[in-house]
């Protein structure tokens, strides 16, 4: 079997961490228990000890 290769294009990059430091977490809007909303891939307000890691990126 021959190994096949492809180039995937992200323009904003992936990101390993939780909310806590995440470029899409915004902490100016928050719930009423203090989560930032996502503006990333899962949008809503998240917990940032709940998330390891996501992945966002933008399609073109």
């Amino acid at each position: 079997m021959e190994e096949q290769k492809m180039t995937i294009l992200i323009p904003e990059g992936c990101f390993m961490g939780n909310c806590t430091d995440c470029r899409y977490a915004n902490w100016n809007d928050t719930n009423s228990q203090g989560y930032p909303h996502c503006d990333g891939n899962y949008g809503g307000y998240n917990n940032p000890r709940n998330r390891n890691g996501c992945f966002h990126y933008v399609k073109k």
